[in-house]
């Protein structure tokens, strides 16, 4: 996402603050608009969908706060899914969700 391989139209979100916090500002280190996707509402049901157009292998993720207000992203699951017509699973596959707690300094 960092290089703009995957365009703004393959971002989708829950929800977004208003229109300077959409989707396509989680860029890392790019500061569109405001710097930062910043959901609605801040609960476990808000998500940031990233669709690659092809099956990838993920070697890593990472994430950043907003560059000047106390935005923050405390925790996050990976889920998956080949098909955007079926619902999205776990991963890994057919185990239980794993939730990443993020620690800022």
């Amino acid at each position: 996402m960092e290089s703009f391989s995957i365009g703004d139209s393959q971002l989708r979100a829950s929800s977004q603050q208003d229109i300077f916090y959409g989707p396509e500002c989680a860029r890392l280190n790019h500061y569109i608009n405001n710097g930062a996707w910043v959901p609605k509402t801040s609960d476990a049901s808000q998500f940031l969908e990233i669709d690659t157009g092809w099956i990838v292998i993920l070697t890593g993720i990472a994430i950043q706060g907003h560059p000047e207000l106390p935005y923050r992203t405390t925790a996050f699951q990976i889920r998956i899914t080949v098909n955007l017509n079926q619902p999205f699973q776990s991963y890994p596959k057919g185990k239980t969700p794993k939730i990443v707690s993020v620690g800022w300094a």
